[in-house]
């Protein structure tokens, strides 16, 4: 038994069609995709299709889709998406570093605390006159 699948091609702005054969065992309906975890921006169509199977082969081309709609490997990630984690994520962890990174240029480095020093020493300095 053959399984048709389509896979978005962007050069001619349509469907390419594969046929792979069907494992028996997966009946009439096909397996629900593992989705990774949407962010505020959800998912793009590459990550939300299931994967086209390996040996699937060429079929011909379409405009609009026919059987499963897919994916090759390694689709595109999705908008906001930056080494798999969503965008609160990315957001809050450059929050984090910037925080952390003006705590301690303004409070904990050395220098500031030279400055610090200094600038007391001269006030006690000028009150002593």
């Amino acid at each position: 038994m053959k399984r048709l699948y389509s896979v978005w091609n962007p050069n001619h702005v349509g469907f390419d069609y594969y046929e792979a054969d069907a494992d028996l065992r997966e009946g009439v309906i096909a397996n629900t995709p593992n989705l990774p975890s949407a962010g505020r921006l959800g998912l793009t169509p590459e990550e939300a299709s299931a994967q086209l199977p390996p040996g699937a082969r060429p079929a011909g081309q379409g405009s609009s889709p026919k059987g499963i709609i897919a994916t090759r490997k390694g689709g595109y990630p999705a908008m906001g998406d930056l080494l798999g984690l969503d965008s609160d994520t990315v957001i809050k962890g450059a929050l984090l570093v910037g925080v952390g990174w003006l705590i301690w240029t303004k409070l904990l480095s050395p220098t500031q605390r030279r400055r610090a020093t200094v600038y007391a020493y001269r006030g006690a300095k000028k009150r002593r006159k």
